[in-house]
């Protein structure tokens, strides 16, 4: 008989473009189905649904976000003491998903996984990000991190960033891979043009202008073009500001494309360059340094932990540095192949089965000690 896991979060199922959701959220869902019997409770609506998991989320016509969690808590209730009881509860994001799993899991003293995903340990006043910034907000968080049986981040930059605001306990890291059957390199010959991609929402937690910066000095030494992919968020900001400083006939703004669309954008490029005030990890630079890219990025989430081993890091805002860098790993293929090399092999060894793994291994060391 399986076991019954009660995964409790915001949303990133079956939603959004395609209704593809958060794409690793999803695999890692689906794929944990094989083993156990998975109840979802989403504060957003599923749109596409798998036959093999039960969901549980309000009516559309619901639309304060407040009003849909109490609804998700009352479902839980129900499917708790009238339908099944969960051998764990499961949080992706650690608020408000991460504190209800807490709260039910002490109430039937059953165990509880909370996995950070980003902007709850973070604190950007400036652009008016991060949970972190907050006192109410803050302290849930934390007490969630103090209370939940297991806490997961996905970086260790992510686990440091909660030890700055005091949270002290241990900390399972697990990093989120990728599909390497999906996601894989291909033979390409390297040109003089260096092919340049960015993959991400375009708003301002992501710092794309620093990128434009950083991309407008590679220009002026190389050959190169830029390609970015994903929502515009800043209304054509951006591609006003490549305009202005005379690049835009270098610079590709694709916009949102499906998951399935952006293997093939990664087959095309040499590097992938990051340039985020704060992230938990990013899954994209994971997916292109499993193709084979450069990855480069500012000093957070999973480049802050490889550091310039596997790539090129620099100091969040500094264009400057990143263009040198760039334009002097390019200029000496050896050590540009390396770093490919060690990154790569990196990311397929940390690829999604690995993920599925870690997790499946911490599910089972909770629940054995559990009876029903």
């Amino acid at each position: 008989m399986k076991k019954v896991i009660a995964i409790i979060t915001p949303g990133g199922i079956g939603a959004g473009l395609e209704n593809q959701g958060f794409p690793a959220i999803v695999q890692i869902t689906n794929r944990l189905t094989d083993n156990y019997e998975i109840h979802i409770y989403s504060n957003s609506f599923i749109s596409k649904k798998e036959n093999n998991i039960e969901y549980h989320y309000a009516p559309q016509w619901i639309r304060f976000s407040l009003v849909r969690w109490i609804y998700l808590i009352f479902s839980i209730l129900f499917s708790q003491f009238n339908k099944k009881k969960y051998d764990l509860f499961f949080s992706f994001w650690g608020y408000p998903s991460g504190a209800i799993a807490v709260v039910f899991s002490k109430i039937v003293n059953r165990p509880s996984i909370v996995i950070l995903l980003g902007g709850e340990s973070s604190s950007l006043p400036q652009i008016n990000y991060g949970l972190m910034r907050y006192p109410i907000t803050r302290s849930i968080i934390l007490w969630t991190c103090r209370r939940c049986t297991r806490l997961i981040t996905l970086t260790k930059y992510q686990a440091e960033n909660l030890f700055k605001y005091g949270m002290r306990r241990e900390v399972e890291v697990i990093p989120m891979g990728c599909d390497s059957e999906i996601f894989k390199p291909t033979i390409k010959e390297r040109s003089a043009q260096l092919k340049i991609i960015h993959v991400g929402n375009l708003n301002p937690v992501k710092d794309q202008k620093t990128l434009i910066d950083s991309f407008a000095l590679i220009c002026k030494s190389i050959d190169a073009t830029l390609r970015i992919i994903g929502p515009d968020f800043r209304n054509g900001e951006l591609q006003n500001y490549a305009e202005y400083i005379g690049i835009n006939h270098k610079v590709d703004f694709i916009g949102a494309m499906p998951y399935t669309k952006i293997v093939e954008n990664l087959q095309w490029a040499d590097c992938f360059i990051l340039t985020s005030l704060s992230e938990g990890q990013n899954n994209s630079i994971m997916e292109a340094m499993t193709c084979g890219l450069l990855p480069m990025s500012t000093k957070v989430g999973l480049m802050a932990d490889l550091n310039e081993e596997y790539g090129i890091v620099v100091d969040i805002g500094d264009y400057k540095s990143l263009s040198e860098k760039t334009i002097s790993l390019f200029n000496n293929r050896q050590e540009w192949d390396k770093r490919v090399e060690k990154s790569t092999a990196w990311a397929k060894e940390h690829d999604l089965n690995w993920t599925l793994g870690r997790i499946i291994t911490q599910i089972e060391d909770l629940t054995k000690s559990f009876v029903r």
